[in-house]
């Protein structure tokens, strides 16, 4: 009887086991990408040198900037 019980396990249940795990990882979907960056996303990304404070206020040479590049054209309300 034992020696019965192993040929099943050997060659039913372990085979079925395994096409059971392939079937299943057919079935999951693969990881998700990340997106692309927005490309009118708000300025440059996070550590990128050119990123502005926003625990500091412009100082007086970027509201000057600012004020030249909206003065003929809205931009919304500026710092």
């Amino acid at each position: 009887m034992r020696y019965l019980l192993g040929l099943v396990v050997r060659y039913l249940m372990r085979p079925g086991w395994r096409a059971l795990v392939v079937y299943g990882a057919l079935h999951v979907p693969p990881p998700p990408i990340d997106p692309a960056p927005d490309p009118d996303g708000g300025g440059p990304p996070p550590g990128h040198p050119e990123r502005l404070c926003a625990d500091r206020p412009p100082d007086r040479q970027e509201r000057l900037l600012w004020r030249q590049l909206t003065e003929d054209r809205w931009f919304g309300d500026g710092p």
